[in-house]
C-alpha cells in the first residue's frame, strides 16, 4: 500500500504555525515545511505532524501551558 503525500500550501495555518514554504524531505522521505510561529520563531515540521494536529507551535505553546498550570492567582507556585 502506498502513502499519498499530504500536500500543504503556503499560508495554511495549523495551531500557531503558518506554512511559509516546502523544506524538502527528511531521511524517511516525508515532506517537511518551513513554518513561522505566532511568537516569531521559524521551525521545520513534517507535514503529517501538522495535518494530524500533533505539532501546533514551535514549542512556545507547551511552555505557555506549563507556566499557566504552575501559576495560581497570578503568582508562581502559591
Amino acid at each position: 500500500m502506498s502513502r499519498t503525500p499530504i500536500k500543504l500550501n503556503p499560508g495554511d495555518k495549523f495551531g500557531r504555525l503558518v506554512i511559509l514554504s516546502q523544506a524538502g524531505r527528511n531521511k524517511d522521505n516525508r515532506l517537511q515545511y518551513l513554518c513561522k510561529c505566532d511568537c516569531g520563531n521559524e521551525v521545520v515540521v513534517i507535514g503529517k505532524q501538522l495535518f494530524s494536529g500533533n505539532t501546533k507551535s514551535c514549542g512556545c505553546l507547551k511552555r505557555d501551558t506549563s507556566i499557566k498550570s504552575n501559576t495560581t492567582h497570578g503568582q508562581s507556585k502559591t
